[in-house]
C-alpha cells in the first residue's frame, strides 16, 4: 500500500497541479502527504558569493545574500500557509517541512523514507538556443530529480482532472524485469486501474510520441523504468532520464528506478498471476 507521499512544493502552477494529484492519491490510497519546500540557498550563494575582497568588499555580497535569504524564508512561510489551507479542505493526513540547501539533494535526502515522490515540472524557456553552453540554468529541479531520486518519481506538468484508469509500462525486449512488473501491477490495482506493458525496440527518443497517438493520456499513466549504468541514470530508451523530462509533453509521467524498493504495496499471488500474463 502507498502510505507515504513526498510532495516537492514550490509556488508554481505546476506545483499546484502536483498538489492536486497528491491529494487525489492520498484520498484514494489512504496515504499521508509530506510537503517539502526547499529554500534554494545553494544557488543563491553561488550567484552572490565573493569569498575574497577584490574590487568590492565581500561583506556587500554577504549582506545581499542575507537579505535574499530572509525574503526566501518569508516566501516559504507564505507558501506553506497557503498549501495548508488547501490541505485542510482535504480528508488527508499531512505534514510540512521547510529545508535549505540544494533542492535536488534535500528532496532526495528525504525521499529515502517515502514510497513515492511527486513534483511539478515547469519547463525552461523555449526560446533558449538549443544546446546553449553558456546558459546559466542547466537543469530544472524535476530534471535533477529524474536523475538522482532514489524512489519512484511522479512528474506533473499539466492538470490531471482524474486519476488514471490505465497504467502503461514501457519495456525493452532485451531487458525484462518480472519483479518490476509485479510492482507496477500492484500500483495499478491500488489505483483501481489496469496495467499493460508495451514493448519498444529500436525507437529513437524523438519518435516515442508516435507510440502513443491512440492513448488517452488524461486517463493513462505512463511508467518509464530507469536504471543506473556506470553512475548514469538512463531510461528504457537508453537516454539520460533528465533529457526525457526536458522533452516531456505528457501531463504526467512516473519514472521508476528499478533498483528502488520493488513495491508500493505488497504483491500477492493473484497479482503475480496477472503480471505473468502481460
Amino acid at each position: 500500500m502507498v502510505t507515504r507521499l513526498l510532495l516537492a512544493l514550490t509556488g508554481t502552477k505546476q506545483s499546484l497541479f502536483a498538489s492536486e494529484v497528491a491529494f487525489k492519491l492520498a484520498v484514494k490510497t489512504q496515504a499521508s502527504i509530506t510537503a517539502q519546500h526547499v529554500i534554494d540557498t545553494y544557488t543563491s550563494w553561488e550567484f552572490l558569493r565573493n569569498d575574497e575582497p577584490g574590487l568590492l568588499a565581500s561583506g556587500l555580497y554577504t549582506d545581499a545574500f542575507t537579505s535574499l535569504r530572509h525574503s526566501q524564508k518569508n516566501i516559504a512561510s507564505e507558501l506553506i500557509a497557503v498549501w495548508k489551507s488547501l490541505a485542510d479542505k482535504q480528508d488527508v493526513e499531512y505534514k510540512c517541512f521547510v529545508d535549505e540547501g540544494n533542492p535536488v539533494k534535500e528532496i532526495c535526502k528525504r525521499a529515502k523514507n517515502f514510497d513515492l515522490v511527486i513534483a511539478g515540472h515547469r519547463a525552461r524557456l523555449q526560446d533558449e538556443p538549443e544546446g546553449d553552453p553558456w546558459h546559466g540554468v542547466k537543469y530544472t529541479v524535476a530534471e535533477g530529480l529524474a536523475h538522482d531520486c532514489p524512489k519512484p518519481l511522479l512528474i506533473v506538468q499539466q492538470a490531471v482532472p482524474k486519476l488514471w484508469k490505465k497504467v502503461l509500462v514501457l519495456m525493452s525486449p532485451n531487458h525484462e524485469n518480472s519483479n518490476f512488473m509485479l510492482a507496477c501491477n500492484g500500483m495499478a490495482k491500488l489505483l483501481g486501474a489496469h496495467s499493460e506493458a508495451k514493448i519498444i525496440a529500436n525507437m529513437p527518443p524523438a519518435k516515442t510520441d508516435d507510440l502513443f497517438l491512440n492513448e488517452d493520456f488524461n486517463r493513462t499513466l505512463l511508467v518509464l523504468p530507469t536504471r543506473l549504468v556506470n553512475s548514469r541514470r538512463v531510461s528504457i530508451l537508453d537516454e539520460p532520464t533528465e533529457l526525457f523530462v526536458r522533452r516531456l509533453s505528457l501531463p504526467a509521467i512516473l519514472l521508476w528506478p528499478e533498483e528502488s524498493a520493488y513495491s508500493i504495496e505488497k504483491i500477492d499471488e493473484t497479482d503475480k498471476q496477472v503480471a505473468s500474463s502481460l
